[in-house]
C-alpha cells in the first residue's frame, strides 16, 4: 500500500482509486489507509485520502486572510521546507 501511494503525485484520491491501483478489494484498502492515517502518513480529507502534507499554522492563516480580502494577493513559495 505504501508503495502504491508513493508512485501516486501529491494529491487527494478516493478509495476506489487506490484499490484500484493496489489491487486490492475496498474493504480491505480502507483498513489500511485507516492504519496508514492513525499513523499520521496520510490524512482523510472528507471522503478522499490525501498524501499531500498537512497545512501549517502559516498556511492556514494566509489562506483566511487572502479569502477576507479581495484586493490583495498573496504570493508564496509551497516547495516543502527542507
Amino acid at each position: 500500500m505504501r508503495k502504491v501511494l508513493r508512485e501516486l503525485p501529491n494529491g487527494q484520491y478516493t478509495t476506489g482509486k487506490i484499490a484500484k491501483a493496489a489491487g486490492l478489494q475496498q474493504a480491505k484498502t480502507l483498513r489500511r489507509l485507516r492504519q496508514l492515517a492513525a499513523s499520521g502518513e496520510i490524512r482523510e480529507v472528507g471522503k478522499r485520502w490525501s498524501t499531500e502534507p498537512a497545512a501549517t499554522d502559516l498556511d492556514e492563516a494566509l489562506d483566511r486572510l487572502q479569502a477576507r480580502t479581495s484586493n490583495i494577493r498573496i504570493v508564496r513559495d509551497r516547495s516543502p521546507v527542507a
